[in-house]
């Protein structure tokens, strides 16, 4: 039984005509109502951040899903995320912003990531050329075969922003 079947059921009981119920018992049972709702705005109160990041999340995947509030499958993929360890999100945004610059350098010789297109021989030479040129910069050389941001790299900076975060 959770809090609120068991306030349900109470409720129910201090209907009831089998029971005595006083004056006494009624607002014994309205103060504990009051504590609960008091307690779950402050809860809330001290959580809004989070409350706003939760809701705007949800509200992306509600657009993903072109679906309502009442579907189950939002907020279940926003209980994964929420789940998923800090660490494995971390390493997540790294490969992507690793992954990111590798598509800049090749789009920037040239190359079409987003284009499903035949390009001629020679045009691919072009684009292996420039690129090559790009990739005789050592900046550009490690950040295309290695990895220019670190997982390391990455949580530090999230959590300094965390620690400087001052609503």
């Amino acid at each position: 039984m959770n809090l609120n079947q068991a306030i349900e059921h109470l409720s129910i009981r201090l209907q009831g005509t089998h029971l005595e119920v006083n004056n006494q018992d009624k607002n014994a049972f309205n103060c504990i109502l009051d504590y609960i709702n008091t307690t779950l705005d402050e809860s809330f109160n001290r959580n809004k951040y989070f409350a706003n990041l939760y809701a705007y999340c949800l509200g992306l995947l509600l657009e993903k899903y072109q679906t309502t509030i009442d579907n189950p499958i939002p907020h279940k993929e926003l209980h994964k995320i929420i789940d998923t360890p800090f660490e494995n999100i971390i390493e997540d945004i790294t490969n992507k912003m690793n992954n990111r610059l590798r598509c800049s350098l090749l789009e920037h010789a040239g190359g079409q990531l987003d284009k499903q297109q035949l390009i001629s021989f020679q045009e691919k030479g072009e684009v292996v050329k420039k690129l090559i040129e790009l990739l005789s910069i050592s900046k550009n050389k490690n950040a295309f075969f290695g990895n220019a941001w670190s997982v390391e790299e990455v949580s530090k900076g999230i959590k300094v922003q965390l620690e400087n975060f001052n609503p």
